[in-house]
């Protein structure tokens, strides 16, 4: 590799520019070396001393990166997923082999992900949580199919919204774990849904199923 090749691969910058101009599906289709993939994260890369977030991400998924905001009207509801920048071209990002899917969503990567819910109704606030771990996995690190496919079926449902709480930007106890909160009101409509078709997930994918706890706690 040439040592401009070589600048250009080492700047995330220059590189999101670049896949900024070529399909998702395309990165994968290309060989590339451990450096390359760490810089796209499709690698964990260790060496990193801070938490670094996936920018390509951030822009196409910014619901998932934004500050959290008050409870009830956290940044990631059904309405702001209809606004992401590729809700008028998904048919290639709902493809369950997309490479989106496969992108580490920060550096080093996320081992653990907690997934916290909170229901409001008339009884009172009732909140339960699960915990997924990444890191004895065939493709270590939390990937952003994964959150995605955790994430979005937890606001198809009237008044609700989640956040992601990142390391280096929320009060999070360990660098390599995110929390992701999802607060929604128990409402007499029952199981209506609420989420555009377009924005599930079709096939298989990288879902992961998770199961509620259940010893959920008031607050």
């Amino acid at each position: 590799m040439s040592a401009a090749q070589d600048t250009v691969i080492s700047s995330p910058e220059l590189v999101e520019l670049i896949l900024a101009h070529l399909p998702m599906r395309d990165p994968p289709r290309h060989r590339a070396t451990r450096q390359q993939n760490r810089v796209l994260f499709f690698q964990p890369d260790p060496s990193d001393w801070r938490p670094l977030r996936n920018a390509l991400l951030m822009e196409i998924f910014p619901p998932f990166f934004a500050p959290k905001g008050p409870r009830g009207r956290w940044p990631g509801d059904a309405e702001s997923i209809a606004k992401m920048p590729w809700a008028n071209a998904t048919q290639a990002f709902r493809h369950p082999d997309a490479s989106w899917r496969r992108m580490l969503i920060v550096q080093p990567p996320a081992a653990t992900l907690i997934v916290t819910q909170i229901c409001h109704w008339q009884e009172g606030d009732f909140q339960s949580q699960e915990t997924v771990n990444y890191d004895d996995t065939s493709s270590p690190g939390l990937r952003m199919g994964p959150l995605y496919d955790l994430a979005v079926p937890l606001i198809d449902r009237p008044a609700s919204s989640f956040y992601v709480s990142w390391p280096g930007h929320d009060t999070v106890p360990c660098e390599h774990e995110l929390t992701l909160m999802a607060c929604y009101t128990m409402q007499c409509t029952g199981g209506r849904r609420v989420l555009d078709r377009r924005f599930r997930i079709d096939g298989p994918g990288e879902s992961v199923e998770l199961v509620e706890s259940d010893d959920s706690e008031e607050e």
